[in-house]
C-alpha cells in the first residue's frame, strides 16, 4: 500500500505515464521512491511486528526484482 502511495503521488504529461525525472514529490528521486517504517524492535510488542518487517523486506525486495515503481527502486528506512 506504501509502494503505491508513493507511485501514484507523481503524473507526469504525455501518454499517461509516470515519467522517471517528472516526480518532485518528497522521497522521490529518478532512481528510487524512499519509505519511512516505524516498528518497535524490542519490549513486549517487539515480538508482534518482527514478522510485519519480514513481510515489508519480502514485498518490496519482489517490486525492486520486478523493475521497481516505474523503474525506481523502493528503499525503507
Amino acid at each position: 500500500m506504501l509502494v503505491l502511495a508513493g507511485a501514484v503521488g507523481c503524473s507526469g504529461s504525455g501518454s499517461g505515464g509516470v515519467e522517471a525525472n517528472a516526480c518532485t514529490s518528497p522521497g522521490v528521486t529518478s532512481t528510487q521512491v524512499r519509505l519511512g517504517l516505524v516498528l518497535s524492535d524490542s519490549g513486549p510488542s517487539g515480538d508482534v511486528f518482527s514478522p510485519a518487517r519480514s513481510g515489508v523486506e519480502a514485498r518490496l525486495g519482489l517490486a525492486n526484482a520486478e523493475g521497481g515503481v516505474h523503474g525506481r527502486q523502493v528503499v525503507y528506512e
